[in-house]
């Protein structure tokens, strides 16, 4: 992924009310459930939350499904691709999931299916992904 912001336009953006030098991102929620985020959404929406779960699905978009409830949406894997039945920590603002902004990408179609079940429900936008014990 570039980093060009041309490339963004149009894109959901967060804005900041401050900033983190040393890049490290300033987690607001930490230790959220996915079946938290998912029964109280507006609780989290534009918050960055840290979520711990097992994940029970991953998708050929890139995404991955924690808990059988939550989305969360991912850039690239870094150095390892997470695996179905891992313990994760993802790191991330929460916003609603809408496929539509993926299919637009090119990023979508291959789970068109399993998309569809999770539109306008929450997902992370995971900015990192870890093991958790």
């Amino acid at each position: 992924m570039g980093d060009d912001l041309g490339e963004r336009e149009g894109d959901p953006a967060v804005r900041a009310d401050s900033v983190v030098v040393n890049s490290r991102t300033t987690v607001v929620a930490e230790g959220v459930t996915a079946e938290e985020v998912d029964e109280r959404p507006n609780a989290f929406y534009g918050k960055v939350v840290s979520v711990t779960g097992e994940i029970t699905d991953v998708l050929e978009s890139g995404a991955l499904i924690v808990e059988n409830r939550l989305v969360a949406l991912t850039a690239d894997f870094g150095q390892r691709r997470p695996r179905e039945g891992e313990r994760v920590r993802i790191v991330g603002p929460v916003r609603p999931f809408d496929p539509d902004q993926l299919r637009q990408g090119g990023r979508g179609s291959p789970d068109d299916e399993v998309f569809g079940d999770f539109a306008n429900r929450p997902a992370v936008v995971a900015q990192s992904i870890e093991n958790a014990r």
